[in-house]
């Protein structure tokens, strides 16, 4: 039992390495897509017309303040803790809501392909198609970023040349496709169960 668990977990590690790099994939397309979001937003609220506001220099004298100095401290230092405890938890995060997304999805799509289908739902018809609607899930969840970064160069502010973002998007993809990939074929290596597959 801990040698097929075991088996499992190295198969897997390629799948949470392809979470990772979807999660990035997301990411760098809505970067790409922020100035469009952002100026919708701004003509959504259209401050009112108001008095002129005329900054005025402040003029500091006198000598520091030590308080200030140590609030200033405590402030970066908490602020570098609360980083550090992000980085260690929300790729977890992200791994156990990706495989959540699959499992749960890949189940309520298999019955729905088996209803279209006129077919009893059946516990083994759902793990036969079972993983196959996992692939189909996340190479969609691959695919989808790519096309949105292909599609930015349509936006009228880009932060970012458009062969350029291409160029990280399409490689990013190919990265994430490459790592489902390397998970389907290191559970075939290794006598992994398909449902055993995140």
């Amino acid at each position: 039992m801990t040698q097929t668990r075991n088996r499992a977990r190295v198969a897997n590690f390629f799948a949470v390495l392809a979470y990772l790099n979807i999660s990035v994939q997301w990411v760098f397309a809505f970067v790409l897509f922020m100035p469009v979001l952002i100026s919708l937003v701004a003509t959504w609220q259209q401050p009112a017309p108001s008095e002129p506001v005329f900054n005025n220099p402040i003029d500091v004298q006198g000598e520091p303040n030590v308080a200030g100095f140590v609030f200033i401290a405590v402030v970066v230092t908490a602020m570098v803790l609360l980083t550090a405890y992000f980085a260690a938890k929300v790729p977890l995060t992200i791994i156990r809501a990706s495989r959540k997304v699959t499992q749960d999805g890949s189940d309520a799509l298999a019955q729905a392909v088996l209803r279209a289908r006129h077919k009893k739902v059946t516990k083994k018809a759902r793990m036969q198609l079972g993983p196959r609607m996992k692939l189909a899930i996340k190479l969609t969840a691959v695919i989808l970023p790519v096309v949105l970064t292909f599609f930015s160069r349509l936006l009228p502010d880009t932060t970012l040349d458009p062969a350029v973002a291409l160029f990280v998007g399409a490689g990013l993809g190919l990265v994430s496709i490459v790592l489902v990939f390397a998970q389907l074929l290191a559970g075939r290596f290794l006598s992994v169960k398909p449902t055993d597959l995140w």
